[in-house]
């Protein structure tokens, strides 16, 4: 596994992390879901970014 689909892991589990514990404290906080949901979002894009990097070095090491 190279370092790119590494990282492109971990930004998808803090994403989702961050989603579900937003939910969570919403009776806590009053803007915890908005924060958790936007903070997931840019993490998803994050490990979207790092997918893509991924697969770009892949095939630039079979061809």
């Amino acid at each position: 596994m190279n370092k790119y689909r590494g990282y492109a892991m971990i930004s998808g589990f803090l994403g989702a992390f961050l989603i579900a514990t937003g939910m969570m404290l919403k009776n806590i906080v009053t803007f915890s879901p908005s924060i958790g949901w936007i903070g997931g979002a840019v993490l998803f894009f994050v490990a979207a970014f790092f997918t893509i990097k991924s697969n770009k070095r892949n095939v630039e090491m079979t061809s």
